[in-house]
């Protein structure tokens, strides 16, 4: 495990880890393997009950915490496929995404409160449950009851059975995190990215399969491994629009703007218009030329999209590139949602994909779709950088001092930068340049800003700070910056924000406000305070409703003997 882990990941944290949050609840195998539960993910019927492992729609009278339920639904299999291959495999309890026990929430009666971190994550999904459209306020365990209900965390944090298996909870999985195989970043957990593409005999278990990576400014998605790992087929997300290349091309049947009969998959399309050609002209050195399918740049066919029925959904990794090809139709200037097939059609049709996914060929070769070629990439010729996909020695730090024609500046903001330090030279990726810049821009105008007052502003606004100073030529005067920052935050930018928290109860037998004597200085410190309050008043009090209300600052918590506890927070 890296050290720089040990030191940054924390238990109890929660962190953001490929789009959706996760608490750090243990640390297992010696400290090698993170137990994460999610916040929530999706929503439905008890696993045990709808799955077909296990009860296929039916009763299932056994409990299924730890056991893999990554096929609940597209959302549980989306993440799965993003995360496996940061999975710790080894560890005893849990496989793929799973479920966890009462025992692991600190189940002690049924009704009453649980306790520790899996509880309190479980808790959160339960409170958030309109977020992922479940019927109501719980978050299923995997645990079966002696009633044969399965277990669930409510919002108000009682452990409770009293649920059918039918029922509409949040989907909550737990994961066992390699944590060799990813780093921390703030509160964001990120996985490690190989410097290069290596290869090995197992091509469809590769870990790159199934990504999306930037290069030469286009996106694609890894497809294929082929010639034993030496050739990746990468798929384009769209690059240009137009009439099917077998309708268009002078190349297919000697004639442009007429009907092809021939399927065209794996034929040069390069030569279809300026983009095409450009981007061939910018890869060609990458390409592996010796591959049995596919030359240049080409469409792929219908079963490589996974066709099984006439405008029934495909599958795979090349559908889904393809898919969303379609689906950004309109960022081409394609008026229809769309992509090309290679595959020809009767009557003068083509096939092609649908942003909806189905596969069909009801569409004239003179249409206007998207034309998404793949390419054979040569991985031996390229590196990997985060998401993006560089071809070695395409920089001016690997171009020799003596080169007759040595290779032309090309600009930071779009092919990144090269630095060396102790031998070793690292690329920066125009992203990563990006907000290197924003970074300084950033601190500048906190410097300028932090004259004046100690008010805190967003990063966004410090940026707009700098750059209304940098053009400024003269602006060196305190006058002169006070003034700018004045423009760019308004004419209150130095005044400071006084929140103050006041709660409020009502019973039968009376009312009564009170101000906590702490000021805070931001409406979200108020905020977050008005929901801690409201928090620890659910901890100690039976509670039957929580209503939040973000744009007033407030909290109603309604107790079981109909007290009413409002938790408010007002700016002075």
């Amino acid at each position: 495990m890296k050290t720089k882990l040990t030191n940054n990941l924390k238990l109890g944290k929660t962190y953001l880890f490929m789009g959706y949050n996760w608490t750090v609840c243990e640390l297992v195998n010696d400290g090698r393997t993170a137990v994460l539960q999610s916040h929530g993910v999706t929503s439905g019927a008890w696993p045990g009950f709808k799955m077909a492992e296990f009860g296929n729609g039916d009763y299932y009278a056994d409990s299924i915490y730890g056991q893999d339920i990554s096929a609940y639904d597209h959302k549980l299999k989306e993440l799965y496929n993003a995360i496996k291959d940061v999975e710790d495999k080894s560890a005893t309890y849990g496989k793929g995404l799973y479920l966890v026990s009462k025992e692991k929430v600190g189940f002690t009666k049924c009704g009453k409160h649980g306790s520790g971190y899996y509880w309190t994550a479980l808790k959160e999904a339960a409170m958030n449950y309109q977020s992922f459209e479940a019927a109501s306020n719980g978050t299923w365990l995997g645990t079966v009851s002696g009633s044969g209900n399965p277990l669930c965390v409510d919002s108000n944090g009682g452990v409770y059975n009293g649920n059918l298996r039918s029922s509409g909870f949040v989907v909550a999985p737990a994961f066992n995190l390699d944590l060799s195989k990813v780093e921390v970043a703030g509160d964001e957990i990120i996985k490690n990215a190989p410097s290069s593409f290596e290869h090995d005999d197992n091509c469809h278990e590769h870990q790159l399969l199934g990504k999306t990576y930037k290069f030469a400014g286009y996106k694609w998605t890894a497809c294929e491994l082929i010639n034993n790992g030496k050739t990746l087929v990468i798929q384009s997300h769209g690059v240009t629009n137009g009439k099917w290349p077998g309708y268009k091309m002078l190349k297919f049947g000697g004639n442009v703007d007429n009907f092809y009969a021939a399927d065209i998959d794996g034929e040069d399309i390069s030569a279809y218009d300026d983009k095409m050609q450009a981007l061939y002209e910018a890869i060609k050195d990458a390409e592996d030329s010796s591959t049995s399918y596919g030359k240049g740049l080409f469409l792929i066919s219908k079963e490589k999209a996974g066709f099984t029925e006439w405008c029934e959904p495909g599958s795979g990794d090349y559908w889904q590139a393809l898919k969303k090809a379609a689906g950004n139709a309109s960022s081409f200037g394609c008026p229809n949602n769309h992509a090309w097939l290679g595959t020809v059609g009767g009557s003068g049709s083509a096939w092609c994909v649908y942003s909806g996914g189905n596969v069909y060929d009801y569409n004239s070769q003179n249409y206007d779709y998207v034309v998404a070629p793949a390419f054979n990439l040569d991985v031996s010729k390229v590196e990997v950088d985060g998401d993006e996909i560089i071809i070695k020695g395409s920089d001016n730090n690997d171009q020799p001092e003596n080169q007759s024609n040595p290779i032309p500046y090309r600009s930071i903001w779009k092919y990144g930068m090269d630095f060396t330090k102790n031998g070793e030279t690292f690329h920066l990726n125009p992203d990563m340049v990006s907000k290197i810049y924003d970074s300084i821009k950033e601190d500048f105008g906190r410097n300028c800003v932090s004259e004046f007052t100690d008010k805190e502003f967003t990063r966004e606004q410090y940026i707009a700070v700098y750059e209304e100073c940098a053009s400024w030529f003269t602006a060196e005067s305190e006058e002169t910056k006070y003034l700018t920052c004045e423009k760019v935050l308004g004419d209150d930018f130095d005044k400071v924000e006084t929140w103050v928290i006041k709660t409020m109860f009502t019973s039968e037998y009376e009312s009564c406000t009170v101000r906590i004597p702490e000021t805070l200085s931001s409406e979200k410190e108020a905020w977050n305070k008005v929901k801690e309050i409201a928090i620890a008043d659910q901890d100690i009090n039976e509670v039957t409703e929580v209503k939040y209300d973000r744009n007033a600052c407030q909290v109603t918590v309604i107790h079981a003997n109909e007290t009413v506890y409002r938790i408010s927070a007002e700016k002075k």
